[in-house]
């Protein structure tokens, strides 16, 4: 029987969330498939992933990449407004 790739295995950043490794995630996520919903659950968690592992820099970029898509969306400048807590 022939095996089927159906997508690509999730990265180990994606699964464990507070590794702190995001790597290009967010680059390759297109590659994994899905519905626009399902990658928008990975960006939300790799942003609040950065944001509670007190990355400010990568916090920073990821709420800003949601705002650059989304400007009105209140989760996307609530991810800015934490990440902007953040100390440096």
């Amino acid at each position: 029987m022939r095996r089927v790739r159906r997508g690509r295995p999730v990265p180990p950043a994606a699964r464990c969330p507070r590794s702190g490794l995001y790597g290009t995630v967010g680059f390759d996520l297109w590659q994994i498939g899905g519905s626009h919903a399902q990658r928008d659950v990975v960006d939300w968690t790799l942003t609040e992933a950065a944001v509670r592992a007190g990355q400010r820099d990568v916090a920073l970029s990821l709420a800003y990449e949601r705002l650059a898509t989304r400007p009105r969306s209140a989760p996307n400048r609530r991810f800015l407004r934490h990440a902007r807590a953040i100390e440096d």
